[in-house]
């Protein structure tokens, strides 16, 4: 057994007594994305161009350039870019949104990155190595010392800086980052066959709910045309309506941060998820009597996000109650007993996942599903007994898919945690490579 010896910092423990520790500006070179006047606007995003990685490529220890997910800007707009141009080997660090997140390009020998990543390129230790490290609990741990749970999660490049890790010798390096290469790669495989099996359920599910709001339950009912070509046929005992006519839109207040008295809960864009209410996030303000009546919830009220994932909603019951909604959120309540709330909400998952919101929002730029643009979406109309029906349905159905998704979801935790720990282990010395 190789001897180890203390270092100085708690979280990485005993490491090789041949082992260094440094930090990471030592050992690479940063370059951010260009922030300033020439960053890309919607006109300069293309079908197909030079690479503008933003954070949705960065979601495993490899950068994923999957032409679906990735940005292309024109040629003429990458030479007006200052800042980070990538090379092959560079890992890509995510700033803010998904803090911490990084992955190493492999594939790509040109391109840029959005203004919330960094890009580092590796100088004197194995890029394969310092990616693995920092996709480890050692970059975690103090990526968390920068966080700030008052506001968005925000790093700078400096502060990446400033990490210690471990810095074993070259050969060493290489071994280590041959053997978690292979390892990792077999994890990230099985992760890969579980999340297809949950894509298919997701697809399942919008499909059940898609085909449950606009055809009904009885495959043998007598269609129509409904006048709407995205939606075609539908059952002859529906009618089609708008939001604002069956519903009353309530769009909640501006943020109020100069009072800091009598302060209430209220929701925000980042409490509203398919799933329901996010309870992680928990905000307050200061409301007067008068907009405590205007703005209060109550449970069963369909929350609609009006910017950021514009469109996405949620049911409330009852969470941080009493509680209020802040100008990011819409609250639809039904005018009358012929319609049912939950309808609306599966109404508007349905079109969401149809692509409707994309066809009204500029998704180019930071897209807003307006009160206007809520209340006159088209709504399909069934009679009060089929609305309960399919509702009670979609309940039962959904909740058994959920609960299959979130048994792939905790797999996935699992390996998470297992493929950390893995490399926690190999990079900090305390397994040594066989």
């Amino acid at each position: 057994m190789r001897k180890m010896k203390d270092c100085d910092f708690q979280w990485i423990g005993q490491i090789p007594e041949d082992w260094m520790m440094t930090k990471v500006k030592f050992v690479a070179d940063f370059y951010n994305g260009d922030r300033g006047k020439n960053y890309p606007s919607g006109d300069d995003l293309v079908d197909d161009g030079i690479v503008f990685l933003t954070s949705n490529n960065i979601h495993s220890t490899v950068l994923d350039t999957n032409p679906e997910i990735t940005k292309y800007i024109t040629p003429e707009r990458y030479k007006l870019l200052g800042g980070a141009k990538i090379k092959k080997g560079d890992i890509v660090f995510c700033l803010r949104g998904s803090v911490g997140l990084c992955s190493i390009n492999e594939s790509e020998d040109e391109g840029t990155v959005a203004s919330s990543l960094t890009v580092l390129r590796p100088k004197n230790i194995n890029n394969h190595f310092l990616n693995f490290i920092l996709n480890s609990k050692i970059a975690e741990i103090q990526t968390k010392k920068f966080e700030n749970g008052s506001c968005a999660a925000n790093l700078s490049a400096e502060n990446v800086g400033t990490y210690v890790i471990p810095f074993p010798p070259l050969a060493e390096q290489q071994r280590i980052a041959d053997f978690l290469d292979e390892k990792c790669g077999e994890i990230d495989s099985i992760r890969s066959d579980i999340q297809k099996q949950i894509d298919i359920l997701n697809d399942y599910k919008k499909s059940v709910i898609t085909e449950a709001v606009t055809k009904g339950l009885n495959p043998k009912v007598k269609l129509k045309d409904s006048g709407i070509e995205w939606i075609g046929k539908i059952p002859e005992g529906w009618k089609t309506s708008y939001i604002k006519r069956l519903f009353d839109i309530t769009l909640g207040k501006m943020i109020d941060s100069e009072k800091d008295v009598g302060l209430e809960n209220y929701l925000c864009a980042a409490n509203i998820k398919w799933t329901g209410i996010n309870v992680d996030v928990h905000k307050q303000m200061y409301f007067s009597e008068y907009e405590k009546k205007l703005f209060l919830l109550d449970d069963g009220d369909v929350l609609v996000m009006e910017g950021g994932m514009a469109g996405t909603a949620a049911i409330y019951h009852n969470e941080f109650y009493p509680c209020y909604i802040q100008n990011s959120v819409m609250r639809c309540r039904s005018k009358n007993a012929a319609t049912i709330q939950t309808f609306l909400y599966y109404w508007l998952f349905a079109i969401y996942h149809l692509g409707y919101i994309d066809r009204i929002c500029n998704r180019a730029t930071i897209q807003h599903y307006t009160k206007e643009k809520l209340g006159n979406t088209p709504i399909l109309f069934p009679p009060l007994s089929e609305q309960k029906a399919i509702v009670d349905y979609l309940d039962e159905k959904c909740s058994e898919i959920d609960v299959t998704i979130a048994d792939k979801q905790k797999q996935l935790e699992t390996l998470d945690e297992y493929k950390k720990s893995l490399i926690f282990e190999y990079v900090t010395g305390k397994k040594e490579v066989p």
